[in-house]
């Protein structure tokens, strides 16, 4: 069961990662959310957190990046993308 929930998390995100090259970032959003909110227990968890920010942000829907960003931090103080989120939140929040 472990080894098909990420099967499928890496599906959907893909799927998301697959929008944003086609420019569809609501799109995005939507399977970064699902993998964020069906698939937390799986490696993909940090990087559909990071990439649900990016879309966010690029939706200009800053409250609810910053909340994002709140989150990320709290589940992964020392991620891999903290310095990409630090610059994300001085450009844009």
């Amino acid at each position: 069961i472990v080894e098909l929930r990420e099967k499928i998390a890496q599906r959907d995100f893909e799927i998301a990662e697959l929008y944003v090259k086609m420019e569809y970032p609501k799109a995005a959003l939507i399977y970064y959310d699902l993998v964020v909110n069906e698939y937390a227990d799986t490696k993909l968890l940090e990087p559909a957190y990071f990439g649900k920010v990016k879309m966010l942000v690029r939706l200009k829907k800053f409250d609810e990046a910053r909340e994002t960003m709140r989150l990320y931090r709290q589940q992964f103080p020392s991620g891999p993308h903290l310095d990409e989120l630090n610059q994300l939140a001085a450009g844009n929040l």
